[in-house]
């Protein structure tokens, strides 16, 4: 039996200050059909607030907004909501601040002025569980610092395999399965990948990983 029934469209939330570039933002993404937009909201705190009310199934948030600031939204956001989406929509290319982003559990980092096929493609990565990089600042972060050019840190064969898939967004278990190794070794390889890179979770080695052009990122 065939189902004929509509599409439920993915729920988003905005949270800009500049008004020109919230209207910018809300003309793409109501020319697809499959997107809803549920709230609009010009600060931080308001993006944290409106969030808890609404649950929509993504944030899109620009970094400097009044009150509080998008890195520190995002933070309190994935502590308390971690099954909702955030996507970082900035102007701002700067390394470290890329990488505080995904440290404060941002799912995504893209560009202004991206269109909207490319930010539909991120939805749909960062549904599977994918890290999305925006390919403008991809170069940022793939091109290695001059201390570290050429190293490889000592990571084995098998844990280059491990941080690939893990970058790709699979848990340790359909790391297992890939591998077929055992869970536990999973989790030793991934301990030790962290000692290696001096990191502290899977998202900072993936970055770390691009960043040292250890893996390639999705894109």
């Amino acid at each position: 039996m065939i189902n004929n029934q509509p599409k439920v469209p993915t729920t988003i939330l905005i949270a800009e200050d500049d008004p020109m570039m919230q209207l910018g933002i809300k003309k793409m993404i109501e020319s697809h059909t499959e997107l809803k937009i549920v709230a609009i909201v010009n600060n931080g705190q308001e993006a944290i607030k409106k969030t808890f009310e609404l649950q929509p199934d993504i944030v899109l948030i620009d970094l400097g907004l009044p009150l509080l600031d998008g890195i520190e939204a995002t933070r309190q956001i994935k502590t308390s909501l971690p099954n909702i989406k955030v996507i970082i929509l900035t102007c701002q290319t700067d390394k470290e601040q890329v990488l505080t982003a995904f440290a404060g559990g941002a799912d995504a980092y893209c560009i202004k002025g991206l269109k909207i096929q490319q930010l539909t493609t991120a939805f749909s990565l960062i549904n599977e569980g994918s890290v999305y990089l925006d390919p403008k600042i991809a170069e940022y972060l793939l091109h290695p610092e001059q201390s570290t050019s050429g190293r490889t840190f000592d990571l084995t064969s098998m844990e280059i395999q491990i941080l690939t898939l893990t970058a790709e967004g699979k848990n340790n278990k359909e790391i297992s399965d890939c591998l077929s190794i055992s869970h536990n070794q999973v989790k030793n390889h991934l301990q030790n990948i962290f000692t290696k890179l001096s990191v502290s979770n899977r998202v900072q080695a993936a970055l770390k990983a691009y960043q040292l052009r250890l893996i390639k990122p999705t894109l």
